[in-house]
């Protein structure tokens, strides 16, 4: 499921938006949910609760305004691609050093908003999503919402945030070699792997993941690179 945010004060913009969404006919094969919100404090309260793939968010917005919303998510670390919408381009300069996709500008929104937001998705499936092969047929798996995966009855096993699953990987390297590019994912034994977004607390050569009821071991080999890697990621742990 992919999830698309849009956040515009705008009642009637909000509804144009999602209206050319659904008319683009390169999504008809996608699974995607549109949540509207008519200001960024609105959104950011089911923020945990619903994770978002892209994010259209206008910049003039009273309250909490879309630049201090995109510093907000940079600050936890949030995963969510950006695209921001304005009537003042000159906004732009004030975004360096967020998740920023693109910008559209209002004045141009019908002419702009297609290419920069297909273009988006086109990306997402490239770089935000993982394609596995398993018994049943392809599974596509968002890469953020693994919170670990084991070497078990020969196959490579992914606990994410619903379920297990078990995809036809050879090894867990072959795993490895897919999501290390992330930043967030490291070994703790020879056999698991885990997303560092998740990891609440470690104790006694211990892991404990949120979403996990049981602690994972980490081995002595690992254990002072994976206590290093935790406090510096601890105030973006927001999973």
């Amino acid at each position: 499921m992919r999830n698309i945010a849009i956040i515009d004060s705008n009642k009637d913009f909000r509804e144009l938006i999602r209206k050319m969404i659904d008319s683009f006919p390169s999504l008809s094969n996608v699974d995607y949910r549109i949540y509207a919100y008519n200001c960024a404090d609105e959104f950011l309260k089911y923020l945990n609760q619903i994770p978002m793939d892209i994010i259209l968010l206008d910049i003039e917005m009273p309250v909490t305004n879309g630049l201090e919303t995109a510093e907000i998510l940079r600050d936890i670390k949030n995963q969510a691609i950006i695209i921001f919408i304005t009537s003042d381009i000159d906004d732009m300069k004030d975004a360096f050093g967020l998740n920023v996709y693109g910008f559209i500008d209002k004045h141009e929104f019908m002419t702009s908003f297609p290419s920069v937001f297909l273009n988006c998705n086109e990306y997402l499936e490239r770089n935000i999503y993982l394609l596995f092969k398993t018994n049943t047929g392809n599974l596509k798996v968002r890469k953020n919402d693994i919170i670990y995966a084991s070497f078990e009855k020969r196959k490579v096993a992914l606990y994410t945030k619903k379920e297990k699953i078990y995809v036809n990987l050879v090894s867990l390297t072959k795993f490895f070699d897919l999501v290390k590019s992330c930043g967030n994912f490291i070994y703790i034994n020879r056999s698991t792997v885990i997303n560092l977004h998740y990891l609440t607390s470690i104790s006694n050569y211990e892991a404990n993941l949120s979403g996990i009821l049981y602690p994972i071991l980490i081995s002595k080999e690992k254990y002072k690179e994976v206590t290093i890697r935790f406090m510096n990621t601890l105030p973006y742990n927001n999973y």
